[in-house]
C-alpha cells in the first residue's frame, strides 16, 4: 500500500461529518476520489455498504486520519448490531454518555473486542495506527469464529522491532491474510497512523476474506434453492437397512474464487431401490438477476458408493473434487476460471503391474503425480456421507440454515 502524506484537519470537525448521514450518491462520485486511484474502488464499497459516508456533499477526505472512536462505530456497522440495548456509557473514564461513539464502545466491550488503551480510558479521540486496526480485526475474527491460523513470516521487515507485543500475533495474521501489506518491501509501519482511503482498503479485505454481506437478497435467494430441495426430498433421513442417507445432506456457503460472493454447495439424495442411494450435488451463484445453478453432478464417492463432500484448498481458492477411489483414483477438481466454473485439473491414476498415472489426460511418473497431487489436496477436506460423520454433517446444515433464515 502506498505511503501517504496526511493532511492534518480538525478532527472535531470530521468526527462531526463522518458519522452524519451523508447525501452523495454512487452516480455523483467524490470529488477527491481520484479515478483509478489504489482505493477508489474501496472507498465506493464502504460508502455502498454504509460503512463510512462523505466529509461533506462531495467530498470524502481520504487523507484524513480515522480514530479509535471512528473505527468501532464502523465496526458495529460491519457486525449488523443493534445497539439499542447497549448502554451509553462502559467502564471507560473518557467515553461520556450520550456520544455519537458510546453505544458502539460498550458493544466492543461486551464482546471482549478492546479493554481500551490502558488505565481505565478507551482514547476514543485518539488516531487509530496499523497495529491497532489489526487487534481490532484479529480479535472480531475470532468473535465471529473465521480467525484461521495463516500467520505471515514478518523477519523480512526492518520495523518488526517496533510492533507492540500485545499486536504482534495479529500483525502476522493480518499480513498472512493479505488484510495489510508493507509500507514498503522492508517496512509494515505499525505505529502509523491508518487514513479513511487506507482504511476503506483494509475493510474490504477484511469483509471479503470473512465473507461478510450488507444484502440479504443473495441468502433469501440461497434459502430458497434449499427449501425447494428440502420440499422435493425432505430432510436429511437415514434409510431404513441402509447406511444410506435421502434428502439435504449437505449445505454450505464458499466463496470458491475469493470474490466476495459466496456460493452454495449443496447435496440431496433419494432413493434407489430399498437399499442404495442417489446422491446429486449442485453449485449455485448469486448475480445481481438473482441466483444460477453453474453445476452439478454426482459427488465423490469410495467402496463404490458412498457419497463424500470433498474440497480442497489450493493457492487461495477453492474446489469441489469429484470422482472416485477403490482400486483406482480419478480427481476432478472443479472450480472458477476465467469466470466459469468446470473442471479445471485432473489426477487419474490404477494400481497394479504395472499402475499408469495421468495428470490432465498427460501420462507421467508415480513420483510426479504424488508430488503435483499432494501440493493440490494438502489442505482437504474429507466428509463422508454416512453415520461416521454425520454430527458433523448435521452441524454444518444447521450452521447454513441459520445463516440463510431457514
Amino acid at each position: 500500500m502506498k505511503k501517504i502524506l496526511l493532511n492534518m484537519i480538525s478532527l472535531s470537525i470530521v468526527t462531526v461529518l463522518i458519522f452524519s448521514f451523508g447525501v452523495l450518491s454512487f452516480a455523483l462520485g467524490f470529488s477527491d476520489v481520484k479515478t483509478n486511484s489504489w482505493y477508489e474502488n474501496s472507498v465506493y464499497y464502504c460508502y455502498n455498504n454504509k460503512l463510512m459516508v462523505g466529509t461533506s456533499y462531495n467530498e470524502f477526505s481520504p487523507d484524513v486520519n480515522m480514530t479509535r472512536a471512528m473505527f468501532v462505530v464502523m465496526l458495529a456497522k460491519i457486525d449488523k448490531v443493534d445497539l439499542s440495548k447497549y448502554s451509553n456509557s462502559v467502564k471507560f473514564s473518557d467515553v461520556p454518555i450520550g456520544k455519537w461513539y458510546s453505544k458502539a464502545v460498550a458493544w466492543a466491550f461486551d464482546k471482549k473486542l478492546t479493554s481500551g488503551s490502558g488505565n481505565g480510558k478507551f482514547s476514543p479521540d485518539s488516531v487509530i495506527t496499523r497495529e491497532e486496526v489489526a487487534v481490532f480485526y484479529y480479535a472480531y475474527a475470532n468473535y465471529i469464529g473465521k480467525a484461521s491460523n495463516n500467520k505471515a513470516d514478518l523477519s523480512k521487515y526492518s520495523d518488526k522491532s517496533h510492533i507492540s507485543k500485545w499486536a504482534v500475533y495479529a500483525i502476522s495474521w493480518a499480513v498472512g491474510e493479505k488484510l495489510l501489506s508493507g509500507t514498503s518491501n522492508s517496512t509494515l509501519s505499525p505505529k502509523s497512523f491508518c487514513t479513511r482511503a487506507q482504511m476503506s482498503v483494509i475493510t474490504m479485505n477484511f469483509c471479503i476474506k470473512m465473507s461478510i454481506y450488507f444484502d440479504d437478497s443473495m441468502y433469501k435467494a440461497y434459502a430458497a434453492v434449499c427449501s425447494n430441495i428440502i420440499s422435493k426430498y425432505g430432510n436429511m433421513k437415514s434409510m431404513k437397512n441402509s447406511f444410506h442417507y435421502t434428502g439435504l445432506c449437505y449445505a454450505d456457503l464458499i466463496d470458491f474464487n475469493n470474490d466476495g460472493i459466496e456460493e452454495l454447495y449443496v447435496i440431496y439424495s433419494k432413493a434407489r431401490d430399498t437399499y442404495y442411494a442417489d446422491y446429486t450435488y449442485e453449485i449455485w451463484t448469486y448475480k445481481s438477476s438473482g441466483v444460477k445453478k453453474i453445476e452439478s453432478g454426482k459427488p465423490f464417492t469410495t467402496d463404490g458408493d458412498t457419497a463424500n463432500v470433498v474440497i480442497d484448498r489450493y493457492n487461495d481458492n477453492y474446489y469441489v473434487v469429484t470422482g472416485g477411489t477403490d482400486s483406482f483414483s480419478d480427481e476432478y477438481y472443479h472450480g472458477f476460471s476465467n469466470g466459469n466454473f468446470g473442471v479445471i485439473k485432473v489426477f487419474k491414476a490404477v494400481w497394479g503391474n504395472p499402475s499408469h498415472f495421468e495428470i490432465d489426460g498427460k501420462t507421467v511418473s508415480e513420483v510426479t503425480w504424488n508430488k503435483i497431487r499432494n501440493e493440490w489436496s494438502n489442505n482437504r477436506v474429507f466428509i463422508s456421507i454416512s453415520d461416521y460423520d454425520l454430527n458433523v454433517i448435521n452441524n454444518i446444515i444447521k450452521i447454513t440454515k441459520n445463516r440463510l433464515g431457514i
